[in-house]
């Protein structure tokens, strides 16, 4: 056997174990543990777009920006996974689900302005060199 097959099936069966301990579904960890072992053709087209595509923004890109840019991303994320997790638990139901993801897609757009309005203006009051 490979030795990234083996990696797989101990991470399988670990996923297995941590899943049944907490009531959940197996493929819930396993498929996308295993999509980062074992890349199918749906995943190596992504990357092959994606890498050098963030390589040439982190390049073109200031630092603090890329990292607002990113930060602003796991925002939305958290957000979508906290809404999932109000309608699994059926603590929330439709569309008021969805309401914490809203409120911080709201701030985290209200954050990002801030910071943009505010190199902006840093940049035009910077004094020229040479």
């Amino acid at each position: 056997m490979d030795s990234s097959v083996l990696v797989l099936l101990g991470i399988t069966f670990f996923a297995a174990f941590v899943n049944g301990a907490l009531g959940y579904g197996f493929s819930s960890l396993t498929v996308p543990v295993a999509l980062l072992f074992h890349s199918s053709r749906i995943l190596n087209p992504a990357l092959v777009l994606i890498v050098p595509l963030g390589a040439y923004a982190i390049r073109r890109l200031d630092a603090e920006t890329f990292r607002r840019v990113c930060m602003s991303f796991d925002v939305w994320v958290v957000g979508f996974g906290l809404s999932r997790v109000l309608l699994e638990l059926k603590l929330a139901n439709g569309a008021f689900a969805y309401g914490p993801m809203l409120l911080a897609g709201l701030l985290d757009a209200w954050l990002l302005y801030l910071f943009f309005s505010k190199n902006v203006q840093i940049r035009q009051h910077r004094p020229a060199v040479g």
